[in-house]
């Protein structure tokens, strides 16, 4: 955890907290992994969630939270098109964001 000042705003600091990845296999216990999202999002006005690859529903069903949220890829490999026709990234992220009827009774 570290401060910083805010960039353009002058009288305002910054609370930045790293946090290790979730998924560690060395740990082998997703309890860890709920404790440590749990406190980040606890503590946290803007969540910044760095993952690698593509967005899967996994990832989906962690992130249903209330908050400001930025969502970083990284290492991002699929050739992106919708329906056999090209896409941006931000068509693909805003497809794959979009609500989907569920399966339930």
């Amino acid at each position: 955890m570290w401060c910083v000042p805010h960039p353009k705003k002058p009288n305002y600091t910054l609370v930045l907290l790293d946090t290790e990845g979730l998924g560690d296999v060395e740990k082998g216990d997703n309890q860890n992994d709920s404790w440590i999202f749990a406190l980040a999002i606890l503590l946290s006005s803007t969540f910044v969630y760095n993952s690698m690859g593509t967005i899967n529903q996994q990832a989906m069903d962690q992130l249903q939270y209330p908050f400001y949220f930025v969502w970083t890829l990284r290492d991002f490999s699929l050739e992106l098109e919708a329906d056999g026709q090209p896409i941006s990234a931000d068509e693909y992220l805003q497809n794959s964001l979009k609500l989907k009827q569920g399966k339930g009774d």
